[in-house]
């Protein structure tokens, strides 16, 4: 049945435009734990009071630097030691050397502070007018997801339903030319089913749900912002009102033979039938035997639980198969709908009750037949939230069926559920969270400074002109890092040279400026300045995800060049 309404000149000139960017060294950084932080290379001198400016330069002779610079406050200076020596073990010698002179006030490397802040996970608003009433999409952080992945060209998924409307003003484009009528077996797909409203148009709402055209200014805004587009398949013929057993099974087996052409990661199913055997009749049953093999080669198959939870009977079929994936429905505060069948739950997603409460606004917002918007409930609505979310993990480089399904369990919000056991009977794994779940996932590990030539040879420049040169002997380089701890980060600086410089988690972990290098999904920004020559430098930040393997990689080219002051 249809689960339906529910980052030296040698000589003085560049030497000054080092020392005059020493401030921004300051609070770039991050802290180890129990000790702090400290800028390789770089010392402060405090002399006592009364010691003049040539005994202080003499003392600080003593250790060959790069640089010496007063700063405004009285008797205290910075040095710089040369770039070869930048390091945590040279920087500490110096030190030692420093603190023999009985002029010394204080002296030691130079220490990083940094901002007492928290911040929220970025989020992406489309432009839809609709959307500021689709709670259903927050409630997943769909916004922050977004950031994270908006779909991947050839990631596509299977759709079983009544029938779409592929001339809707908000989905024009989105069927692929496979799709198919397996009720009236023709190519028309347009839903002609019998039933009124929410019924015979039920595929139409239920694809809306992943392929709505999201930042297009009209309608509402779909799960799959890019790329990924729909294979629909029509299982109900012209005036029906419920599936045929045949157009199903033709749909599995096609989906099973095209699934390679089409790329067809996911399928959709917000269907069911109650009292169904979740054996299959011990492995038998055709339907078990055609939705398994689909699972078997590596698409994930999703469905309904059912909307007969009040009536007291568990989830239908397919969902109580164990290789589906059964969904059960929400309601907008997060508690899983009366209707929603269970028993054999894998994961809760937003269906709405308004057919309970009697408020509109307490529904889904989906696609309507001929360019309508509507608002329904139904684990039909909850279901296609996650075969979409399967989609955007599915479009993540590298990433398999098994690690996307493992990722969206794992991160599945379980805030104030008490859970008894994994998987509850109700929820499942907990509540679908599209953000964490793409977290656990992506890897990223993206240059941010300098500004340079990127791996693809392109400008960073905002402006997209060529990159001007750095005019500084100590650049920032910032590093943004996703889901790649610090043990399995590494940063190099000028690979191809004689002597590369090669930055491993011993001196990075105290050079985190923000966020987390721990946890089931990392993220953190690296930042820190390196004395360098003048000339052309090229920096390689290379992470892995040590569950995965996925490896990421980015790289940049800039060059150090003299200031010019004017004559």
């Amino acid at each position: 049945m249809t689960h339906k309404p529910r980052l030296r000149h040698v000589g003085r000139i560049l030497a000054f435009a080092a020392l005059f960017s020493t401030r921004a060294a300051l609070g770039a950084f991050g802290q180890a734990a129990g000790n702090p932080a400290t800028v390789p290379g770089e010392i402060i001198l405090y002399m006592q009071p009364g010691t003049t400016q040539a005994e202080a330069f003499a003392l600080a002779a003593k250790v060959d630097p790069t640089s010496v610079k007063p700063l405004l406050l009285q008797d205290c200076y910075v040095i710089e030691l040369p770039p070869a020596r930048a390091t945590a073990v040279d920087t500490a010698g110096a030190v030692t050397t420093l603190k023999m002179s009985p002029n010394v006030r204080w002296v030691n490397a130079s220490r990083v502070f940094k901002s007492h802040q928290i911040s929220a996970a970025p989020k992406l608003t489309p432009n839809d007018p609709l959307f500021a009433q689709q709670w259903a999409l927050p409630m997943i952080n769909m916004p922050q997801a977004w950031v994270l992945q908006k779909g991947a060209i050839d990631v596509n998924l299977g759709w079983i339903d009544s029938g779409f409307d592929p001339k809707h003003e908000d989905a024009l484009g989105q069927f692929l030319a496979g799709s198919y009528n397996f009720g009236d077996n023709n190519g028309d797909i347009t839903a002609n089913g019998g039933g009124g409203p929410g019924e015979f148009d039920h595929g139409t709402a239920t694809s809306g749900v992943a392929f709505a055209l999201t930042d297009n200014s009209k309608g509402i805004s779909g799960v799959c912002w890019l790329n990924m587009k729909c294979l629909a398949l029509k299982a109900i013929p012209m005036g029906g009102t419920f599936f045929p057993e045949p157009a199903l099974l033709n749909s599995y087996a096609y989906l099973l033979k095209n699934k390679d052409a089409f790329h067809i990661v996911a399928v959709n199913m917000s269907y069911g039938a109650d009292g169904g055997d979740p054996t299959g009749a011990g492995g038998n049953d055709p339907d078990f035997v055609a939705t398994k093999a689909l699972s078997d080669a590596g698409v994930l198959m999703v469905a309904s639980s059912g909307n007969s939870g009040s009536n007291g009977n568990p989830t239908s079929t397919p969902a109580d198969y164990p290789h589906i994936i059964s969904v059960s429905a929400l309601d907008r505060n997060a508690k899983k709908t009366a209707y929603s069948s269970y028993g054999k739950v894998e994961i809760a997603a937003p269906g709405g009750d308004n057919a309970d409460t009697g408020i509109a606004s307490d529904g889904v917002y989906l696609l309507g037949q001929n360019s309508t918007y509507v608002q329904e409930s139904g684990t039909s609505f909850s279901a296609p939230h996650v075969t979409a979310v399967l989609g955007l993990l599915m479009s993540v480089p590298g990433v398999t069926s098994s690690q996307a399904k493992k990722a969206m369990y794992d991160t599945a919000n379980r805030n104030g559920l008490s859970l008894s056991s994994l998987p509850d009977p109700k929820y499942g794994y907990g509540i679908l969270d599209a953000y964490a779940a793409l977290l656990k996932v992506s890897i990223s590990v993206v240059i941010d400074d300098p500004i340079g030539i990127n791996a693809f040879g392109s400008s960073t420049d905002p402006s997209g002109l060529p990159p001007p040169p750095t005019e500084t002997l100590k650049p920032v380089l910032r590093f943004k890092i996703s889901n790649v701890p610090l043990a399995n980060l590494t940063i190099t600086i000028d690979p191809d040279s004689a002597k590369p410089i090669v930055l491993t988690s011993a001196f990075l972990q105290t050079q985190v400026e923000s966020g987390d290098t721990t946890g089931i999904a990392p993220q953190y920004v690296v930042s820190f300045r390196y004395l360098l020559s003048p000339g052309n430098h090229k920096v390689v930040i290379t992470g892995k995800n040590p569950t995965s393997g996925l490896i990421a990689t980015d790289s940049r080219t800039f060059t150090i060049q003299s200031h010019m002051f004017p004559a």
